[in-house]
């Protein structure tokens, strides 16, 4: 089915998420956990932000979401 993800498919959203977090493969769970703590204190501030850079940083909170999350 084509909503079914190989598992090369989810090693490399895996590893591309793990990118966005600014972190490896072999990251730890608490290493995730705090990377994405940080990211998104500093993206929520941002969003407040008027024009760009605001609208950037909302975009930035769901990509952090959807990284964690997955």
């Amino acid at each position: 089915s084509a909503g079914l993800k190989t598992g090369e498919q989810e090693k490399n959203m895996k590893k591309s998420n793990l990118e966005l977090l600014g972190l490896s493969e072999g990251a730890t769970e608490e290493e995730i956990k705090d990377a994405y703590s940080k990211l998104r204190a500093k993206y929520l501030e941002d969003r407040f932000k008027d024009g760009e850079e605001g609208n950037e940083a909302a975009r930035m909170l769901t990509k952090l979401d959807v990284a964690y999350n997955e």
